[in-house]
């Protein structure tokens, strides 16, 4: 008995998040983004979000107000980030593991700071 090979058959992608997050499915906009970092979690309605400004560099910074608060990111690769709050598909953002933190094409999150002004 000889088996067929099953070439035509499409494989099917990892569904497994980024280490530094999640995004809405396309066509289907969040309402809301939480940022963690370390113990504490931080959630704002994207309505509340005012403006976002991303400085690339060796170390991209992307600062968002959001409400009275001021989030302050670090890393590297923020493009990606900065372009997802434009289309409102940032649900997740977190602190890089330190595994990924040499990682030169990926999006690698080293610090997430908040303050309320």
């Amino acid at each position: 008995m000889n088996l067929k090979p099953q070439s035509t058959k499409a494989t099917i992608t990892s569904l497994v998040a980024p280490s530094w997050g999640e995004l809405a499915d396309d066509g289907y906009p969040a309402s809301v983004v939480v940022f963690e970092s370390g113990e504490a979690t931080y959630s704002y309605p994207y309505h509340t979000l005012s403006r976002w400004v991303l400085t690339q560099g060796e170390t991209d910074t992307l600062q968002i107000q959001a409400g009275r608060d001021e989030l302050s990111i670090e890393g590297q690769n923020l493009r990606l980030i900065n372009d997802a709050l434009c289309r409102a598909s940032l649900r997740l953002l977190r602190v890089t593991n330190d595994h990924y933190s040499g990682a030169n094409e990926m999006v690698v999150v080293r610090s997430i700071r908040f303050k309320e002004t």
